[in-house]
């Protein structure tokens, strides 16, 4: 079966943000869980939670498996043209 997701945005300060890329200080994983659920989704991007944050990164993976959601899709960005040959070689 395949599981879809997509973003979801949240409003933060009147201005609304990706949920993945929320300010800590307001990501609630219930609330964002929650919205998936009601986007019909199955499947979420990953959270950007710092490793040392493991309580809510334990509140993250509980509020998402227990909508049955898999967190599925991780951003990460290296440039691999630029212009610094050293710098394109370390990102490769």
């Amino acid at each position: 079966m395949i599981q879809l997701g997509g973003p979801v945005f949240i409003e933060v300060e009147g201005k609304y943000v990706v949920s993945n890329q929320c300010d800590l200080a307001h990501y609630d994983p219930e609330y964002v869980a929650e919205k998936h659920r009601s986007l019909g989704y199955d499947a979420a991007y990953i959270p950007f939670i710092p490793v040392g944050e493991k309580a809510l990164i334990k509140a993250t993976r509980e509020a998402f498996n227990s909508r049955g959601i898999v967190m599925a899709e991780m951003g990460y960005w290296e440039n691999l043209q630029d212009k610094d040959p050293v710098v394109r070689k370390n990102n490769l």
